[in-house]
C-alpha cells in the first residue's frame, strides 16, 4: 500500500463541501417532507410554512457545504 506524504488542503476542502452538500439535501428533504406530512396530519390543510419548509432544499445544502 502506497503512503500519503500529504494531504492538499484544496482538494480535501472540495470533497468535504460536496460530501456535505449531499448531508444537507438529504437533511432538507427530510426536513420539508416530514413538515408537509405532520402538516397534514394534524391540520388538514397546507399553509405558509409548509412551503418555508420546501425553501430547505435549497437552503440546507448551501448551508452544510459552506
Amino acid at each position: 500500500m502506497a503512503k500519503l506524504k500529504k494531504i492538499r488542503i484544496f482538494s480535501l476542502a472540495k470533497l468535504q463541501s460536496i460530501l456535505f452538500s449531499y448531508v444537507g439535501l438529504l437533511c432538507g428533504i427530510l426536513y420539508s417532507f416530514g413538515g408537509f406530512i405532520y402538516d397534514l396530519a394534524t391540520t388538514g390543510s397546507l399553509n405558509l410554512g409548509t412551503a418555508l419548509a420546501f425553501f430547505a432544499l435549497i437552503g440546507m445544502p448551501l448551508i452544510f457545504a459552506s
